[in-house]
């Protein structure tokens, strides 16, 4: 069994999704999403409702991210890990 981050509260599951090579994977704490005055699957729905340019550094991606989210108005902490998928090399 995988150890999972957190309090092991919730009843989640583990899931196996196929991503594509040159795929963005993000990763981030709640203060990303979880504000006082919105419910957090709006702000879910939010995230993931979001078309932005992965093509470039990822540097930018993350900068856009803070931007169209939080509007410099963030009430916790937020930490964001991004990577960019590439295919595998032929050995």
């Amino acid at each position: 069994m995988a150890t999972r981050f957190g309090t092991d509260l919730g009843g989640y599951e583990s899931t196996t999704v196929a991503l594509p090579s040159e795929a963005v994977l993000l990763m981030c704490t709640a203060g990303l999403i979880e504000h006082r005055t919105t419910d957090i699957d709006d702000s879910l729905r939010r995230l993931t409702s979001l078309r932005l340019d992965t093509h470039g550094p990822l540097e930018n991606v993350l900068d856009a991210l803070l931007t169209r989210l939080l509007h410099d108005q963030a009430e916790d902490d937020v930490t964001m890990l991004a990577t960019r998928l590439r295919a595998a090399s032929p050995t």
